[in-house]
């Protein structure tokens, strides 16, 4: 059988399996080989016996200090058996652990047998079973640097081999041992005596024989202190530091325990001097500096052990599993939503399972939860884990603004992304100047190639082309002919020659300079940033809206040896926390809000409203009912004509009778005076008056009687004629119109709305009616109202559908509240707020959208073509409402 590389190995295409069963062979080849150069050099080892040393022995027992294990290392029988925990996902993750005591220089050695090899159980029908790393049993033994971690990996702070027979050293993996399995013994060698000739070396022996060659440290581990460390899956083994040896090596070597007082290094005990291990709740303000304070807190603090969701994931990743690519919306550094598509590594079994052990396990803890330091409840149940005499339970507050240590070292990493930002950009301009050079070079010499062969083709051309000279002289004068042309022609090719201007080189373009390398410098923006903007938040935006609500800074009445406080006192930071959760309750969404009666009460009545009055619009529009009404004034107006002519004519008639009355009464006076004047037609005139009448007294009566009527048929045709010219509009006060339906004729305020002056109407409405239900519902006085960057999920949440701002022509809410300013503003806090009451009456809406209407209509008239409104489409009309409240379209027919 083939061996199992080491590490995590994935299902993969039939061509990436052929590669890495080829990989195998080669490194099965390169093992049979070192086993036939080990036995061959099995007489010539060159590693000597060690000489008695006189020098004082090392005094402290070495063991595995619990605070340099792994949280599923159980240690057994004095810590000289380790077994892990295989619990559920436990079982996927690497355990690791490392000695208290180190080798500076010396040749020393320690020893590992396999006890155990386990087989957890595992689901029936797993659905991924690539994704679980292989090989299932792992051990893997070798030295590292005391600063690195207790993960033996392909890094350069440690050097190792594995069960596979393979030695890792400087991220570099190669065949130089042999399998190991169970009941077997083996041994590392570490070699920093320099006065031997395998000095800087570090061997493996498995039952006392060599089974790899002395073999060079990385550079970067000579001169430093070098730990044991084991890292093991699924294996329970002993691990034996002498001071005499379990299996004899082919020399004799000192075991770790039998070390000079000189050559070891012992590391701090992990006991606390009070005897109170310190279990640390971190209390911070989500966003604001959380796990960058923890990760500072953990480098000045290497005794503590972190447990979060975090690190379990750093582990995880560690052990060889890969994350599947994408995260979901509740993924958060609290609770990283990260999926390795194990069953028991997806349903956060591990959390479980630690959570009951970690309180058996003395030792320095920080408990890194967001969420859960923040909540009273919570913080409760987290310290009855804790709830032992060798604990002390400590709430670490980190409010208010960061100390100095905290900001400069924040402003050197911004200042690191920065400059490594710039240097990228800098990098791809100087590849783009090389490649641009590069194309300009080939382009020359192409330019180049191509004159030098039209030169050539130019040249090859003369050279075939011969004089032809005609001549018809005598055949004795032939040859003196022929040589006089060759003379007048070579004679002729020297001067074209002369003549041939020479071909001038082109100037050589200059060289750009060579762009300086950036050095980024922070503005004072950069500077006073307080903390780290991330791309994953804290807490998911629904988690922290549905409990912020509840969090409360840490007392110690709840059971905390010790409150500490990192940046503000305690004064301070509960005023700057309580500042805090009011900003939020502005800010943060109430998930679980629904509309309350006020609201529910209110709708059906504005949609039976909203309908009677698109219903009148419609009627008052309607082409026939318009010809009804002109018609119908058509028919007052001639009838009030005809009154007018009627009420005339018998004005004239009393004034003709009453002429003739006076006319009757004078000629019995003027008899006399009449005799005395020249009669008619001898030669006197006639009065223009009496013209008049002798005229009207010359036609006929039928005639005279019918000239009136005439005269009055003649006017309606004129006017009929003329073209008929639109009425103006009225100039109604419309804050002073007492019945909107009705301002004069039947013609309704709104008549002359178009869709998007229904629209706004409706806009208007939902607004103020979700800004006053909002203020009812929630029943806090400090939730001073919806925010804008909220308005779209209150919007869906109370009228369920969705607020499109595309709609109305506008990017921003900010702008679609500017639309409808005389009804909703927004506060300096960017809150939405309305100046209308709970009884604010319906028709005030229509006004509000009529008045506006007008004023538009004026500014378009004027020529201002910026008020005119970008709706996008014209929506169909809506079906009937139900009086029933019910989700309405707000965007109605004209």
């Amino acid at each position: 059988a083939r061996p199992a590389p080491c590490g995590p190995r994935r299902l993969a295409p039939a061509s990436v399996l052929r590669r890495a069963m080829a990989t195998a062979d080669e490194q099965e080849a390169k093992r049979r080989k070192v086993e036939e150069a080990g036995a061959e050099a099995k007489d010539g080892e060159r590693e000597s016996d060690a000489a008695p040393d006189p020098r004082a022995k090392l005094d402290e027992a070495i063991r595995f200090q619990l605070r340099d294990c792994t949280l599923n290392v159980v240690p057994m029988h004095g810590g000289r058996v380790l077994a892990p925990l295989s619990d559920g996902g436990l079982q996927y993750l690497i355990a690791g652990a490392r000695a208290n005591v180190g080798v500076k220089k010396g040749r020393y050695c320690f020893e590992v047998k396999v006890i155990e090899l386990m087989s957890p159980s595992e689901p029936v029908q797993q659905p991924h079973r690539a994704n679980v790393p292989m090989p299932r049993q792992l051990l893997r033994v070798g030295f590292a640097t005391q600063d690195a971690a207790l993960f033996l990996t392909e890094t350069a702070d440690s050097v190792f081999f594995d069960s596979e027979g393979i030695f890792t050293a400087e991220s570099k993996r190669e065949a130089r041992g042999e399998r190991i399995g169970r009941d077997q013994v083996v041994a590392v060698v570490l070699n920093l005596d320099q006065s031997s000739p395998n000095k800087n070396t570090i061997s493996l022996f498995k039952e006392g024989k060599r089974v790899s060659q002395a073999l060079p440290l990385p550079e970067r581990l000579i001169g430093k202190p070098l730990f044991p460390v084991v890292n093991f899956k699924n294996i329970t083994l002993q691990v034996h530091f002498g001071p005499m040896p379990m299996m004899k090596l082919p020399f004799v070597c000192r075991g770790l325990q039998d070390m000079a007082k000189d050559d070891a290094v012992v590391a701090a005990s992990d006991k606390p001097k009070d005897g109170k291990y310190e279990v640390v709740l971190p209390v911070g303000i989500p966003d604001e500096g959380t796990f960058d304070f923890l990760d500072e807190f953990l480098a000045n603090n290497p005794q503590y052990t972190e447990l979060s969701d975090r690190s379990i994931v750093r582990w995880a990743e560690q052990s060889g599993m890969v994350r599947t690519p994408g995260t979901s919306w509740k993924h958060s550094n609290d609770k990283p939503d990260v999926k390795f598509n194990i069953p028991m590594m997806d349903d956060s079994s591990v959390r479980r399972v630690l959570s009951s052990v970690i309180a058996t396990q003395p030792r320095n803890y920080v408990v890194m939860e967001v969420k859960s330091n923040l909540l009273a409840t919570e913080r409760a149940e987290l310290l009855k884990r804790f709830n032992f005499p060798f604990y002390k339970k400590v709430a670490q507050v980190t409010v208010g603004d960061p100390d100095k240590a905290f900001r400069e070292k924040l402003e050197k990493e911004l200042l690191a992304e920065k400059q490594a930002e710039a240097e990228k950009e800098w990098n791809k301009r100087r590849v783009e100047r090389e490649r641009q050079k590069l194309i300009k070079a080939q382009e020359k010499k192409l330019e180049e190639a191509r004159k030098q062969a039209a030169k050539a083709a130019a040249t090859k051309e003369e050279a075939k082309a011969e004089p032809q000279v005609k001549t018809e002289e005598k055949p004795g004068e032939e040859a003196v002919k022929k040589e006089d042309v060759k003379e007048e022609v070579k004679q002729e090719a020297k001067e074209e020659v002369k003549e041939e201007p020479k071909e001038e080189k082109p100037a050589e373009e200059p060289e750009e300079p060579e762009e300086p390398k950036p050095v980024a410098t922070l503005t004072d923006e950069e500077k006073a940033t307080r903390f780290r903007k991330q791309a994953v938040p804290d807490l998911t935006t629904w988690v922290q809206g549905t409990h912020f609500a509840k969090f409360s800074l840490p007392q110690a009445s709840e059971g905390f040896d010790e409150c500490r406080y990192s940046w503000f006192q305690a004064p301070k930071s509960e005023e700057y926390f309580k500042a805090w959760v009011l900003r939020q309750k502005i800010m943060q969404r109430i998930e679980e809000l629904s509309p309350g009666d006020w609201f529910k009460g209110k709708m059906p009545e504005w949609q039976k409203v909203f309908a009677e009055w698109q219903q009148k619009q419609h009627d008052w529009k309607d082409p026939v009912k318009q010809a009804a009404r002109k018609a119908a004034k058509e028919e007052a107006r001639r009838k009030a004509e005809e009154e007018k002519q009627k009420a005339e004519e018998e004005r004239k008639k009393a004034e003709e009778e009453k002429n003739k009355e006076k006319k009757g009464e004078g000629e019995g006076e003027g008899e006399g005076a009449e005799a005395a004047k020249p009669a008619d037609g001898e030669g006197g005139e006639k009065p223009k008056a009496a013209e008049g009448e002798g005229e009207a007294a010359e036609k006929p009566a039928g005639e005279a009687a019918a000239a009136p009527v005439a005269e009055a048929a003649a006017g309606e045709k004129a006017a009929a004629e003329e073209p008929e010219k639109k009425e103006k509009p009225k100039e109604v006060d419309i804050y002073g119109v007492e019945n909107v339906l009705d301002i004069g004729e039947g013609e309704p305020l709104f008549g002359e709305f178009s869709f998007e002056d229904w629209a706004l109407l409706s806009l208007r409405f939902e607004l103020y009616a979700l800004i006053r239900s909002y203020a009812k519902d929630t029943g806090d006085p400090e939730r001073v109202g919806i925010h804008e960057s909220n308005l779209s999920f209150y919007y869906s949440k109370y009228f369920r559908k969705t607020l499109s701002l595309r709609y109305y022509g506008m990017e921003t809410n900010q702008a679609l509240v500017e639309l409808v300013k005389d009804t909703v503003s927004l506060t300096k806090d960017e809150v939405l707020a309305t100046s209308f009451g709970d009884d604010t009456p319906f028709d005030m809406f229509v006004r509000l959208t009529e008045d506006r209407r007008r004023a538009r209509q004026q500014d378009l008239d004027a020529g201002d073509e910026t008020v005119a409104l970008k709706f996008n489409t014209q929506p169909e009309a809506p079906p009937p409402v139900s009086p029933a409240y019910q989700p309405y379209d707000r965007f109605a027919a004209g």
